[in-house]
This record gives structure tokens, sequence and C-alpha cells, in this order.
């Protein structure tokens, strides 16, 4: 820890009391110590409960270091270059046009915008488009009973948990 902190403790009957901080400083109430009130919000934890970090509402004035910006390539992209959309299961992965938001195609494995996208949706909305091509009814996705000739109704929906 730093040489910062300052211990004022008094005894009374034989009992170690709560450090007493001056108003320019700031009371670590579980290490029971006081830190100057210029360390509190500094990005640095000085109370080992980081109580001096807590409730900080603006960027503080401490902080003397620059800042890197970075910039990322996505390494995945659609065919055209373009980066995906979010399937409606929150990855970029897809098997079906009917995980892909409306305005985007399932191309290569990707939610890709296509200015044809339209045309690749061959079922209605309230219908599941199973990876065949065939449309089942929305509500028999992932019900544990396979509606789709080759399963795909069933595949990709996470973890059933049966309780006995």
């Amino acid at each position: 820890m730093h040489s910062l902190y300052h211990y004022q403790h008094t005894l009374i009957n034989g009992l170690l009391s709560a450090a007493s901080c001056k108003s320019d400083e700031y009371l670590c109430q579980i290490d029971n110590f006081c830190l100057p009130r210029s360390v509190i919000c500094n990005g640095k934890r000085d109370c080992t409960d980081v109580a001096d970090e807590a409730n900080c509402n603006t960027v503080s004035r401490h902080i003397n270091k620059k800042l890197k910006w970075l910039t990322a390539q996505p390494t995945v992209k659609c065919p055209d270059g373009s980066i995906p959309e979010f399937s409606l299961h929150g990855s970029t992965y897809c098997w079906s046009n009917s995980v892909c938001p409306s305005h985007t195609a399932c191309v290569e494995g990707k939610c890709c915008k296509t200015d044809s996208s339209y045309n690749f949706r061959q079922c209605p909305e309230t219908f599941w488009e199973c990876g065949s091509g065939e449309c089942v009814p929305l509500e028999t996705r992932c019900d544990g009973l396979q509606a789709c000739s080759d399963g795909s109704d069933e595949m990709h929906c996470g973890l059933n948990f049966a309780f006995f």
C-alpha cells in the first residue's frame, strides 16, 4: 500500500477505536485508515474493498496517461467485404435464413445484407424456414419435436434440463 495512508486511532477502555480522519481525508472503513481526498476516484484501488473508486460519476482529473485508440478490423466478413449482422440468436453465425434479420440472408454461414435478401426468405414471418427450405409454424421451433425433415428446427436451441 501507499505511504499516503494515515492511521489515527484512539484507545478507549483498552479497545482500538475507528480511525478519525481530517476534513481533507477519506476514511477507508474496511481498512480503518485515512487517505488524502486527492486519491479518491483516481482509477487506482487504495482501499481493500475499492470503496475509494465507488460512486465516481465523472472521469477523474487525476488520470495523467495518454489514451491510445486502437482500431480493430473485423475478422468475419460477408462475401462483399461488409460486416455481417447479428442473427436472432445474437451471433454472426447462421444456418438458415430464418435466424437472420429480415433485411439479410444467410450467406456462407453469416447474416449478410443483400439487395435480394427479401427473395431468399420463402416462409411467412410466423413460420420457421428449415435448412431444407420447408416452412413450419414458428412455435414448433425448439419444442423438442422434429418438425423439419432435416431437424434444423431443433438445432442451436441451447440447453434443456429435465428434473426428476
